[in-house]
């Protein structure tokens, strides 16, 4: 019996959503196998790892540890992070098992590296595994470690909760939500709109906005290419939602903003912010006592963070603050102050003497007051909101109107089915072809998949019936955005007519190739360092003329005009080491990873192993993956060059994959021109 369209259909959702659930699982069990690997190898040249030379014990409370190591050894800087973002750590336990814990001091000088010491006795004298137990003597478990290495994996418990929940809905009703319409693939509900495309001036910014207003317990994914605007286009669509929503007597729109990292949520939250500032909407605010509610969960404690925000912090609340008069943070689960096993609410933090809560209230609690609220998906998984958006006792007072999920070629397709309980409407921004979400385990049935993957496709540009295709770059020069578009974007990407106005003098802008010699380069080459401060020295002598502006700039070429970009993390110390000794240290070096959404007039990337038999093990599709391609080269506005071993561009591919990788590479060879 043939099995129609649809009934295929029917069965790839089931067997997708058979595996989703063990997304967390799997990818968990892949980081804890990895980082036995990294203990048991006690690789000195790793990174990532400390070897261990000795135990000096444990303080007298027990709940520090000390180890001593080698300070010469080279170590990322990640174990040198303070508060909040300090590393965790992973060893082996004398007896044999798995064990991590969060790193309380890391003196690289007098090599030594403290953890907190967490494990307690099995059980007290009783017998009794649920009373409060002492810790474990340290200095039985810890004498033995040989190493620590990173481990920067964290439970996901109220994710798989929450996507479980969710899948059981859907299944078990048909009930219209966001979560049916993404896992259905159907397209946007947006009303009568059915193409999204600009105007015909090219205006994206209200065709978008009114399609995002009629949404209906729905999608819409928003494709922004490099230097097309995307968070030019999604902050305008958030400030004008809200605008209109404060000028008029109907009630405001809740909107919130998420992503893989706070950097990608603190990115748009900022930038929405500026344009509500910009709109000026105080004077037609007075009198009416109405005003927008802006929520950042996370309170500003890092540097760059306080930096971002300088002269806007004032205009939204920060931190957990959480109304007095209701005693604590309210939370859903089992409540660790009753005698109750069951789930009730609860407060968290709660003053003495307040009662416990017999549920949430629309305005003090879960944020049901914000209007403006950037948080992780951490806040929406949680038990709290996670009863709280059920629709048949609270119907949707503690529901977002939108969601806006940025980065969403980095977002899980689990992760997002896991927050969309708490959204009537969700907004995807992001790009398929550049960097997409790390996942190291397997997983089957597209469980592996971003959510704007399984939306739109990995090689595909959206088309107009499913959501926004951005098909103009503002940043790339058409020297660069020519191999850009044809390479990755079937040629549909073009260029505003600003781009040819940035160019260095003195030289032919757009793509060069430097062909380099070396052997047995694996995660760093010093020889490719040092081409690459030739390269920097030679255009620093160069002008950058900018007359994109309504102030046109003709001046030498500034290190601030410069990024480097490398594969690997040993290389970017290798590359900083060498420019710094040079006195470059005002350009800006760092991996691919870290360079997503940012530019620069020239871009230099180095691919680093000088073969494809020295490429770290299990990095080949990492290193020849064409979204990294994409992205590294779709940094420069004026001209990129790669720096790289002729013998590891001509590498026979084995796989059709591999060979559709490397061809990119291949390419920008023939597109560039030769650098000596």
């Amino acid at each position: 019996m043939e099995l129609d369209e649809n009934k295929i259909k029917e069965i790839e959702r089931l067997k997708l959503l058979f595996h989703l659930p063990a997304f967390w699982e799997n990818e968990s069990a892949m980081a804890a196998m990895e980082a036995l690997r990294a203990i048991e190898s006690e690789d000195r040249d790793a990174d990532s790892v400390i070897v261990i030379d000795s135990y000096l014990g444990a303080n007298e409370e027990l709940n520090k540890a000390t180890f001593k190591f080698d300070a010469s050894q080279k170590l990322t800087t990640k174990w040198e992070q303070g508060p909040p973002d300090r590393p965790e750590a992973a060893l082996l336990l004398g007896d044999g098992s798995f064990y991590t814990a969060g790193v309380t001091n890391f003196d690289k000088t007098a090599g030594e590296v403290t953890i907190y010491w967490t494990k307690k006795k099995d059980d007290d004298a009783n017998g009794n595994t649920d009373s409060p137990q002492l810790l474990a003597d340290p200095n039985l478990f810890l004498s033995e470690v040989k190493a620590l290495t990173l481990w920067e994996w964290y439970r996901r418990g109220d994710h798989s909760r929450s996507l479980l929940n969710v899948i059981n809905n859907y299944l078990s009703n048909d009930i219209p939500s966001v979560a049916r319409e993404i896992i259905e693939r159907n397209k946007p509900r947006t009303g009568g709109i059915t193409t999204y495309c600009p105007t015909d001036k090219g205006d994206l910014i209200e065709p978008a906005l009114k399609a995002v207003e009629n949404l209906d317990r729905s999608y819409l994914p928003i494709q922004g290419p490099p230097g097309t605007g995307k968070t030019f286009l999604g902050s305008r669509i958030i400030s004008k939602l809200l605008a209109e929503g404060l000028k008029s007597e109907n009630i405001m729109p809740r909107v919130a903003i998420v992503s893989q990292s706070w950097d990608g949520i603190d990115n748009l939250f900022r930038s929405t912010i500026d344009q509500l500032c910009e709109m000026g909407l105080q004077s037609e605010l007075e009198g009416r006592g109405r005003k927008i509610n802006i929520y950042r969960t996370k309170s500003l404690k890092l540097d760059k963070e306080k930096e971002r925000f300088d002269g806007v912090e004032k205009l939204f609340r920060k931190g957990n603050g959480v109304p007095t008069s209701r005693g604590g943070a309210i939370q859903y689960g089992v409540n660790p102050d009753s005698d109750e096993e069951g789930e009730e609410w609860y407060f968290g933090k709660k003053e003495e003497n307040i009662p416990e809560p017999g549920g949430p209230i629309k305005g003090p609690d879960l944020h049901s007051s914000t209007h403006l609220l950037a948080a992780s998906s951490w806040f929406f998984v949680r038990g709290g909101m996670r009863e709280a958006c059920r629709e048949e006792i609270y119907g949707d007072d503690f529901k977002f109107d939108y969601i806006f999920i940025d980065e969403a070629g980095q977002f899980s397709l689990a992760e997002a089915l896991a927050i969309s309980h708490a959204a009537k409407n969700i907004v995807l921004l992001g790009d398929p072809k550049q960097l997409p979400q790390v996942v190291k385990a397997s997983h089957e049935g597209g469980a592996d998949l971003s959510v704007m993957e399984y939306l739109i496709g990995k090689d595909k540009n959206v088309d107009t019936s499913m959501g926004f295709f951005l098909d103009t770059t503002w940043r790339m020069r058409p020297e660069v955005a020519t191999y850009i578009s044809e390479q990755f974007y079937d040629h549909d990407l073009g260029l505003n007519e600003v781009c040819n106005k940035r160019e260095i003098l003195g030289v032919r802008n757009g793509l060069y190739f430097s062909e380099v010699e070396h052997e047995e380069c694996s995660r760093s080459s010093k020889i490719e360092a040092g081409k690459v401060v030739e390269i920097v020295e030679d255009l620093l002598t160069m002008t950058f003329k900018d007359s994109s502006g309504d102030i046109g700039i003709e001046r030498m070429v500034a290190e601030s005009d410069l990024m480097v970009v490398a594969a690997f993390n040993d290389q970017v110390g290798m590359l900083t080491s060498e420019l710094q000794g040079k006195g470059y240290s005002g350009v800006r070096v760092g991996t691919v990873d870290r360079f997503q959404g940012q530019e620069a007039p020239i871009v230099i990337y180095s691919l680093t192993s000088s073969n494809k038999e020295e490429i770290p093990a299990g990095r080949t599709d990492f290193l020849f993956l064409p979204n990294r391609t994409n992205v590294a080269v779709s940094r420069a506005q004026c001209l990129a060059v790669v720096v790289g071993s002729k013998d590891l561009l001509d590498t026979q591919p084995k796989t059709i994959p591999e060979m559709e990788a490397l061809n990119n590479l291949k390419e920008f060879r023939l597109y560039g021109r030769q650098l000596a």
